[in-house]
């Protein structure tokens, strides 16, 4: 174990959190035993390839890990929609303002 964590340190990898679970595995008893025991370790460079990288956990089937998936899909953003007041049209210097982002 030692070794497996020096190695880690020393390519300077990161365990990616999971969002929301706490614990990956259970020995599945009526007062369980829990604990993390898949990961997913990125380096800086996958950081800078896939910034948006989440860690999520599936439904579990009949296992008694977690099923674990790598997200690295870039989420959407929506357009804000432009929103202009009426009102706008009355304030006195109005055409001053907007006249001069034209000129």
């Amino acid at each position: 174990m030692r070794e497996f964590m020096e190695f880690i340190n020393l390519k300077g990898l990161r365990d990616l959190s999971i969002g929301g679970l706490r614990y990956t595995w259970s020995n599945m008893q009526e007062r369980p035993k829990l604990s993390k025991l898949d990961r997913f370790f990125l380096s800086s460079e996958w950081d800078e390839l896939f910034p948006f990288s989440k860690h999520e956990s599936l439904p579990r089937s009949t296992s008694d890990h977690v099923l674990i998936l790598l997200n690295r899909k870039i989420p959407k953003f929506d357009p804000r929609p432009f929103k202009f007041e009426n009102t706008c049209l009355h304030h006195p210097r109005f055409k001053d303002l907007v006249g001069s982002w034209w000129s």
